[in-house]
C-alpha cells in the first residue's frame, strides 16, 4: 500500500506542478506571439531599410554623375575661355606691335620736323 500512496502522492505533485504551470505556459505563449510580431516588424524594417539603401545607392550613382558632368562642363568652360585668352593675346600682341609702329614713325615725323625748322627757321 505504502507503493500505492507514493505514487498517488506522487500524482498529487505533478499535478500540483501542472497547475503551477499554467500560468507560465500562458506566459510562454503570450511572449512567443510578441516574439513573432517583434520578428515580423524586424522583417519589415530591415526591407525597409534594404530599399532605403538601394534608393541611397541611386541618389547617389545620379549625384556623382551630376558631379561628373558639371566638372566636364566646366572643363569645357575652361578650354574654351583658354581659347578666347589665347585669341585676345595674339590681338593684343598685335595692337602692341601696332602702336610700336605708329610709335615709331611718330618719332621719325617730330625727328623730320625739328631738322626741318632747323633748316628754315635754322
Amino acid at each position: 500500500m505504502s507503493v500505492i500512496r507514493d505514487a498517488i502522492t506522487h500524482l498529487q505533485e505533478v499535478e500540483q506542478l501542472l497547475v503551477e504551470l499554467g500560468p507560465l505556459n500562458e506566459a510562454h505563449d503570450k511572449a512567443s506571439a510578441r516574439t513573432e510580431t517583434v520578428q515580423s516588424a524586424l522583417d519589415s524594417l530591415e526591407k525597409e531599410l534594404s530599399d532605403a539603401r538601394s534608393g541611397l545607392t541611386v541618389a547617389q550613382a545620379k549625384n556623382l554623375r551630376d558631379y561628373e558632368d558639371a566638372i566636364f562642363n566646366r572643363a569645357q568652360q575652361v578650354k574654351d575661355l583658354d581659347a578666347k585668352i589665347m585669341d585676345k593675346q595674339a590681338q593684343l600682341d598685335d595692337l602692341d606691335l601696332q602702336v610700336a609702329s605708329a610709335d615709331a614713325r611718330h618719332k621719325q615725323l617730330e625727328a623730320s620736323l625739328d631738322s626741318l625748322r632747323k633748316q628754315h627757321f635754322g
